[in-house]
């Protein structure tokens, strides 16, 4: 990773499926940049509406470098149609974009100078409020975290949280990110299996920067894919979502940890910007927290539950109470309704 105080280079990566109704706009954004990217690379996965249209209008107008790509119809949906994308970009940095938000004129900006002057962070995560599909305020601002800060490696999945589009994550991830999310999807929970698995990557290999700006509208509407966004979480709900998420960043580290244990010695170096020792024992000590406390969400009753409570290894757990006492907190009321609905 370049440590040069200069502005890095950034892609734009969109990956677009019918998008005609909202994809000028959000192009329109992008070419409003208070700074422009390096380039702009969209993956279509064989749109059948005037979606590349749409492309090519804006490629004719625009002084960006506009890259269009099609995904292979042999492994459609949106993760793949994203993993093309980024594949695709030949920037330091790349730009998660979906096709029908909206950027501020400063998001770069922001971003670019906040980079430039924090050149070990692999990730950094921004605000975004939700918009209905007129740009109206829904009154939902997330992430949630107060002040812009950084997380230092190694992090966890419970230090930092955020959707794709509010992502902007260094080229050094590619291979993990694609290691840990090929696999089978839910489409149901995309931004469980696929965006977690960029902060995944991002906290085994740097820093993870959170930045308290509002940078995109984030727009919910009827096809909108996930309901994230869409309107304020239940507890029971979050509750619900944080076991579902545990569950498939285990799965993500059993695959990295499959692959890199067939690679044999110095198998490591071309997905890792640490040595291989320090890396492989910080994959397993990250599998081991994730496993504890995914057991919890496993426990049949609420007896059992307070068992594995009271055998949990708390050297695990260093610096992490905050997120133990969360994962306590949502595994007893999954519990408690299962008990309530028998």
């Amino acid at each position: 990773m370049t440590t040069s105080k200069t502005s890095p280079t950034v892609s734009v990566a969109i990956a677009t499926y019918n998008g005609e109704k909202y994809l000028r706009e959000q192009l329109g954004s992008i070419g409003n940049q208070d700074t422009a990217p390096d380039e702009i690379v969209i993956s279509d996965d064989n749109s059948s509406d005037g979606t590349l249209k749409v492309v090519d209008e804006f490629r004719q107008s625009s002084k960006i470098p506009v890259k269009l790509v099609v995904n292979d119809k042999a492994t459609p949906g949106v993760v793949h149609n994203f993993l093309n994308a980024f594949a695709h970009c030949s920037s330091e940095y790349i730009c998660y974009c979906d096709q029908d938000d909206y950027w501020m004129e400063n998001k770069l900006t922001s971003l670019l100078e906040k980079l430039s002057s924090h050149p070990k962070v692999t990730l950094i995560i921004h605000k975004s409020r939700s918009v209905d599909e007129n740009l109206v305020d829904l009154g939902i601002v997330q992430p949630n975290f107060q002040g812009t800060k950084v997380i230092a490696f190694p992090s966890y999945y419970d230090d930092s949280w955020g959707f794709g589009h509010q992502m902007a994550f260094h080229r050094s991830l590619l291979g993990v990110i694609r290691d840990i999310s090929v696999r089978k999807i839910d489409l149901g929970e995309v931004s469980a299996c696929f965006d977690f698995s960029i902060i995944v990557a991002a906290g085994m290999l740097g820093d993870i920067l959170l930045l308290d700006q509002i940078l995109v509208l984030f727009r919910r509407h009827s096809r909108s894919l996930t309901t994230a966004g869409k309107s304020k979480s239940r507890l029971s709900d979050n509750a619900r979502r944080a076991g579902v998420f545990l569950n498939s960043i285990v799965d993500q580290l059993n695959v990295l940890d499959s692959k890199l244990g067939s690679m044999g010695d110095g198998g490591v170096k071309n997905l890792a910007t640490v040595d291989d020792e320090q890396y492989l024992i910080f994959l397993k000590r990250r599998k081991a927290f994730y496993l504890q406390l995914l057991s919890l969400y496993q426990s049949k009753n609420l007896l059992q539950l307070a068992r594995r409570f009271a055998s949990l290894e708390f050297p695990i757990f260093k610096n992490k109470m905050k997120s133990l006492s969360k994962h306590l907190i949502y595994a007893s009321i999954l519990k408690f309704s299962k008990n309530e609905q028998t």
